[in-house]
């Protein structure tokens, strides 16, 4: 299941090795203030969704480091490719997975535009994001949580995710495209556990980061996401990676390394 729209992307899972373990997690409360108003530059509806019934590919090229340092090669570490198929109605955009199951339906009204998140398996609502739709330059668009299930460790971590509208250029190019009319949204998530391993207590700390771009009328043509983590302890530990959609957490002993990764639409 994808969730392309900029705060539901952020979701993502991590997996810790080991026995004797358990934890519990803490979020940042320090969301923005939004203002659902019909006043605005910017009409997100024009951007975050396209003006009609539309088949798009997302190439992801992911880079890590391993050292925390942000220096990423010029070869990325895994590729992958994903499509996304929308259905536009009037005041109603459904956007379905490359298995062909609804993922995300978005509702737009006078002043908001809602994401009803489906599970692809079973189709139940799995979650609402509000997000406003007339927006300045800076303004706060969206606040969401995500859960960050932490296998072996009894909790998950909520992380505490506010997206804004960062910026408007008159074209970009991505994947030998040239898009007219774009805007970039910006979220930035922070998330911390403390838990203890073989009776060692270890603090988990995650930062997230990532800049969606939306061409008018088109939808998002890019993207390009940062997870870095710092877990803190006495002792080492093995980690592994685990994929999820759009988004990977990478773990190696104790550095606080970081995933990079970009996602281009070509259509």
């Amino acid at each position: 299941m994808t969730h392309p729209l900029f705060v539901s992307s952020l979701a993502l899972s991590a997996v810790l090795l080991g026995s004797g373990c358990g934890g519990s997690g803490t979020a940042s409360t320090a969301t923005e203030s939004l203002n659902f108003t019909t006043d605005g530059t910017y009409d997100l509806s024009h951007y975050l969704v396209p003006e009609h019934d539309q088949l798009s590919t997302f190439i992801k090229r992911t880079y890590t480091d391993n050292t925390g340092n942000h220096i990423y090669g010029s070869m990325p570490t895994a590729t992958s490719e994903t499509t996304q198929r929308y259905e536009v109605g009037s005041t109603e955009v459904k956007e379905y997975d490359d298995k062909g199951q609804l993922d995300t339906t978005y509702t737009i009204s006078q002043a908001a535009i809602t994401q009803m998140l489906n599970d692809a398996g079973s189709l139940q609502v799995d979650d609402v994001i509000k997000t406003v739709r007339y927006a300045d330059l800076g303004d706060p668009v969206a606040n969401a949580v995500s859960d960050i299930p932490l296998a072996n460790f009894g909790d998950d971590v909520a992380t505490t995710v506010t997206c804004r509208l960062q910026d408007h250029v008159d074209s970009k190019t991505i994947a030998t495209k040239t898009y007219q009319d774009i805007i970039a949204v910006s979220c930035e998530g922070v998330a911390n556990t403390e838990m203890t391993y073989d009776n060692t207590p270890v603090l988990l700390d995650i930062s997230m980061t990532r800049v969606s771009y939306y061409a008018k009328n088109t939808g998002e043509i890019g993207s390009v996401t940062e997870v870095c983590y710092t877990l803190n302890g006495t002792r080492p530990y093995r980690h592994v990676p685990k994929p999820f959609p759009k988004l990977l957490l990478f773990c190696k002993m104790s550095l606080p390394p970081c995933k990079f990764a970009i996602s281009n639409k070509d259509k």
